[in-house]
């Protein structure tokens, strides 16, 4: 989920260090979705991180 005040790449790049420990030093927007069109409105959003780094303080 995209919190409110957030973008599709904010969101992508806080839940890759939440999730991974690590940041990447670049990003490539890969384009978006919609898994079921016509039932529903999510849309999914695709990205490519690249140059990962280690954030201080994860194991």
């Amino acid at each position: 989920m995209i919190d409110e005040g957030y973008t599709p790449i904010d969101t992508a790049k806080k839940e890759l260090v939440e999730e991974t420990g690590y940041a990447a030093r670049e990003w490539q927007d890969l384009g978006s979705f919609y898994p079921s069109p016509g039932s529903t409105t999510e849309e999914i959003f695709l990205f490519a991180a690249r140059g990962l780094i280690k954030e201080f303080g994860k194991q």
